[in-house]
């Protein structure tokens, strides 16, 4: 009796940490913007928006700013959209990018050109790493592998 009630107690005692233990589950709100600079534009991303489901679907949304910086300045607006996936193994974060759509706000041959660029570009790197900085029950911090990019999340 008393090596049951001792495994009961075990038992709960994991149960009660594993709820009490903040998880990424559920949907977060990004607060940074990340700004690319290539040869002949500017690319910067913002409102993120990422929905991380217990079944290891993730969705992601996001604004996409992307400005010329050749001859003359002009400035397109986008909102991307993917389906994919996200592990977490230790303090990493592996998120997969799925099924990537990407609308412009003003549909024009330039803008349909520039969305068929942003197509590949992102599509040329569907897995992001990220190091995991800080989880709480209501906020995630992030830094990306290879880009040291910080982003702050807050959960929605």
């Amino acid at each position: 009796m008393k090596i049951l009630a001792t495994c009961l107690s075990s038992l709960l005692l994991v149960a009660w940490s594993a709820d009490v233990e903040p998880t990424i589950v559920g949907d977060w709100v990004g607060h940074n913007r990340i700004v690319t600079r290539a040869d002949g534009f500017t690319m910067t991303l913002s409102e993120l928006e990422s929905s991380y489901l217990a079944d290891g679907t993730w969705h992601l949304n996001m604004r996409v700013t992307y400005e010329t910086t050749r001859r003359r300045s002009d400035t397109y607006e986008f909102e991307l959209s993917s389906v994919g996936e996200w592990e977490i193994d230790g303090d990493r974060l592996e998120e997969r990018m799925g099924n990537i759509s990407i609308q412009s706000d003003e549909p024009t041959r330039s803008s349909r050109r520039i969305s068929r660029e942003l197509q590949r570009m992102f599509e040329n790197v569907r897995v992001t790493h990220s190091e995991i900085l800080s989880l709480t029950d209501e906020e995630l911090s992030v830094r990306t592998v290879g880009g040291g990019m910080n982003i702050d999340y807050t959960r929605q």
